[in-house]
């Protein structure tokens, strides 16, 4: 899968460049997942074009270890304020191939943001992941409340570069709403390059 992931790392490069002067747009991603069995390191891509009108396509890639998923579909700009996403693909489990879908929403309100990206596989309850955030962006700090399954929810923050090319983010996650436990020690943090 690693080799399958650069290849689609490379393609969408190339579109990138190709189009970066048509609506296209995207950002790559280096974020570590911290808990008590240390840091977990996740790569992740994402690329997308404006067609016409409403609708646009997304490609996304992500690969942690042990964990890797590749999805494309389109998007609906139903205003600068609503984008929903439909995307289907693949993801790689402990070697085994299998189908992934996602579905995201996208809401802007002059500073407010929200965001709720939800996948899932073909097994059920252990296939579904969701991560969301409510954020509120005051020039080049933006902060607020993150939620992702598996990880836990808790306050974010994230400081950008004037263009908002160059981010840094942290989320705390000391909450697992699922179990209903408190750990301290939980948290995400990344850095993200957009074009």
């Amino acid at each position: 899968m690693s080799r399958f992931l650069n290849a689609m790392f490379i393609l969408v490069t190339i579109l990138t460049n190709n189009t970066a002067n048509a609506g296209s747009y995207g950002f790559f991603e280096e974020q570590f997942r911290v808990d008590s069995s240390g840091f977990i390191p996740t790569v992740d891509g994402l690329w997308g074009q404006n067609i016409e009108g409403i609708l646009g396509v997304e490609a996304f890639l992500l690969q942690s270890p042990g964990w890797s998923e590749a999805y494309v579909g389109p998007t609906f700009k139903f205003s600068d304020e609503l984008t929903v996403g439909l995307s289907s693909g693949v993801q790689m489990n402990n070697g085994k191939f299998e189908p992934r879908f996602a579905t995201s929403l996208f809401l802007n309100f002059n500073d407010f943001a929200t965001s709720t990206i939800v996948e899932w596989g073909t097994n059920g309850d252990v296939d579904l992941w969701y991560d969301t955030k409510a954020t509120y962006k005051i020039e080049w700090l933006t902060f607020g409340l993150h939620l992702r399954r598996f990880v836990g929810f808790g306050p974010t923050v994230s400081i950008s570069t004037p263009e908002n090319k160059l981010s840094y983010w942290l989320s705390w996650t000391p909450v697992d709403v699922e179990m209903g436990k408190f750990e301290a020690g939980k948290a995400l943090f990344g850095g993200k390059l957009g074009f």
